[in-house]
């Protein structure tokens, strides 16, 4: 697993989080989504947990790894961000409050092909499309 996280503190409660599981393995940590394609693509990681940063990076790190699992972990709650991650290729999208059990549930789910949603983020899509009208 490759974890890309600017905040330090973040970052390293992740990394604790994750070494509690003997199955979970993070390979390499950035703190700069600038150095996470060419993470991604030397260290080829079945699961990658990235901020929102951008859907562009999201885009390029399924080029570089076809399949990988991509697992956003943010604080951004808006359903723009929600909506431009899943249409990009995101399996996963949780946020910072989510309870560490549930971190680690989401993140065995989206290496096996799931679709992983936080409850506030399914309810705030399930509303979206319970009001937007359907394409033609």
């Amino acid at each position: 697993m490759v974890l890309a996280e600017r905040q330090p503190v973040m970052r390293a409660a992740l990394q604790i989080l994750l070494s509690t599981v003997d199955d979970l393995t993070v390979v390499a940590s950035v703190d700069d989504v600038g150095d996470l394609v060419r993470t991604v693509a030397s260290h080829q990681p079945d699961v990658v947990i990235l901020d929102v940063g951008s859907c562009v990076t999201i885009a390029e790190v399924l080029r570089s790894v076809p399949g990988v699992a991509v697992l956003v972990f943010t604080a951004s709650e808006d359903t723009a961000s929600l909506c431009s991650a899943l249409r990009t290729g995101a399996r996963g999208y949780l946020l910072r409050t989510t309870e560490p059990a549930a971190i680690l549930q989401a993140i065995q789910g989206v290496a096996t092909g799931s679709v992983i949603l936080g409850p506030s983020v399914a309810a705030k899509l399930s509303e979206l499309l319970s009001t937007t009208p359907p394409p033609d």
